[in-house]
C-alpha cells in the first residue's frame, strides 16, 4: 500500500519544516528580573549538544518564546487525601515561566532525575497552586505555579530536574540540590 506511507512522507516533511522554524536554543541569562535569587548564571559553551545546567534560581530563555526559572524547592508532606507512599516523599519545585512571545506551558513536560539516573514523572495531584496544563500565555504575561514529583525518600536530596518545553527544543536540567 502506497497510500500510508506517503501519508507518512507527508507528515514527516510537516513536521521538520516546522522545526526548522522553531527556535531552538536555550539560554541561562542573568538573574535580574521574574524574581529570580542573584543565583549566578553561565550562557551554555557554544555548539553544545549538552543540555542546559541551571540551578535553583536561574533564568533560562527558551528559544525566544520564554523565561523559566525554578524558584523554590520543598517536600510536601501531601494533605487529607494525597499521601507519597511508604518510603517516598512529595517534592514540589515552585516554577515560573515568562512568555517572551505567546507560549505555552505543561507540568507534564517536567521530570526528575535521582542520583540513581531513575526518573520520576511529574505527579498528577501535587501541591497547590499548581502550573496549569497545555495553557497558552500571551507575550509579557507571567504564569507560576507547584510542579510535584513523588519520589524515593532517599533520592529528594539529590535530584536534577528535566524541562523539556513543547516537542521541538532541547532539555533545560535544573540542579534542586
Amino acid at each position: 500500500m502506497l497510500m500510508p506511507r506517503r501519508i507518512a512522507v507527508a507528515l514527516t516533511g510537516t513536521f521538520l519544516a516546522l522545526g526548522a522554524c522553531t527556535p531552538i536554543g536555550n539560554t541561562i541569562l542573568p538573574s535580574e528580573s521574574l524574581g529570580a535569587s542573584s543565583a549566578g548564571s553561565a550562557a551554555p559553551s557554544e555548539g553544545s549538544q549538552s543540555p542546559v545546567q541551571a540551578k535553583i534560581g536561574s533564568r533560562v530563555q527558551i528559544g525566544s518564546e520564554q523565561v523559566h526559572v525554578v524558584t523554590k524547592v520543598e517536600t510536601w508532606k501531601g494533605s487529607t487525601y494525597i499521601k507519597p507512599d511508604k518510603g517516598n516523599v512529595f517534592v514540589a519545585a515552585l516554577v515560573k515561566i515568562q512568555a517572551l512571545e505567546t507560549t505555552t506551558y505543561n507540568p507534564f513536560w517536567y521530570k526528575v532525575r535521582g542520583p540513581d539516573s531513575f526518573e520520576y514523572q511529574a505527579s498528577l495531584f501535587g501541591r497547590d497552586p499548581a502550573l496549569g496544563s497545555s495553557n497558552t500565555l500571551q507575550p509579557g504575561r507571567t504564569v507560576q505555579g507547584w510542579v510535584t514529583f513523588e519520589v524515593l525518600k532517599v533520592a529528594a536530596s539529590k535530584l536534577t530536574m528535566i524541562y523539556t518545553p513543547g516537542f521541538f527544543t532541547e532539555e533545560v536540567e535544573i540542579r534542586l540540590y
